[in-house]
């Protein structure tokens, strides 16, 4: 904004195809595929040379790229939007133009729970991508693509940092468990995140799935957990499996 220079030239591996700044942050991308972004605040490479290419077919087309508040890089093709994560050092699938066929729900809106712009809401706003739940036909199939859904939108919430979100989704998840009546699933997972083994028709099962929803919501996981069960005991059909979990949480806390 000043016309101060920030760096002094950069010498990169292609000629750059795009350029896009957020904050202090300044990425680039380059006709061979490859993405860097740059902290002006630190001047340091927060990513160096990451290649993109096999998402896309022409580096130099793509629909648009933008930065998250901490300076993660977005790309948005035709029809999907790929997020870097920097723990896991690859890109991640944030929405694709697929889930679009399925229809709007105001159980599972974001809006409803959460009135700030939160950054998975954000990024698949942009998108046309917001809370989505199954197809109007009662088949396997659209179970099976909104259970995949939702579990995608509580992994993209973890990668992007945003615990609300993830609170969101878990409680959506556990919602439509409910509705479907899948027991076993619901089983597992509540049990998991009370890193408790658990019985199923496959014998003991030690409920690892979970760790990682539990080391990213850390204390809030217990409340969280409460609040499942709420959602379960609303069911007459589940309240074994309710008591099984009640009687769980309480001797874990002895």
């Amino acid at each position: 904004r000043t016309g101060r220079l920030l760096f002094p030239r950069i010498l990169l591996s292609s000629q750059p195809c795009h350029l896009v700044t957020s904050s202090h942050f300044v990425v680039i991308a380059t006709a061979d595929a490859s993405l860097s972004v740059y902290n002006t605040s630190t001047m340091t490479a927060t990513l160096s040379n990451v290649k993109f290419g096999h998402m896309i077919t022409d580096p130099t087309h793509l629909r648009d790229i933008s930065l998250t508040s901490n300076g993660l890089p977005v790309i948005s093709t035709h029809d999907c939007v790929y997020c870097f994560s920097n723990k896991m050092k690859t890109w991640f699938e944030l929405s694709r133009s697929s889930e679009a066929s399925i229809i709007h729900n105001s159980q599972f809106s974001l809006s409803s729970t959460l009135t700030e712009l939160t950054p998975l809401r954000s990024l698949q706003n942009s998108t046309g991508l917001t809370g989505l739940t199954s197809f109007t036909n009662n088949s396997d199939h659209s179970q099976n693509v909104t259970l995949v859904y939702l579990e995608s939108q509580i992994t993209r919430s973890q990668c992007l940092g945003s615990i609300l979100e993830c609170e969101h989704w878990i409680k959506c998840y556990v919602r439509y468990l409910v509705s479907e009546k899948l027991e076993e699933k619901l089983r597992e997972f509540c049990m998991g995140l009370t890193k408790v083994p658990i019985k199923s028709n496959f014998g003991v099962v030690d409920v690892t799935n979970c760790d990682t929803i539990l080391t990213f919501l850390g204390s809030r996981t217990r409340p969280l957990l409460q609040d499942c069960m709420t959602i379960i005991a609303s069911n007459p059909k589940l309240q074994r499996l309710y008591c099984e979990l009640r009687d769980t949480v309480v001797d874990d806390t002895h």
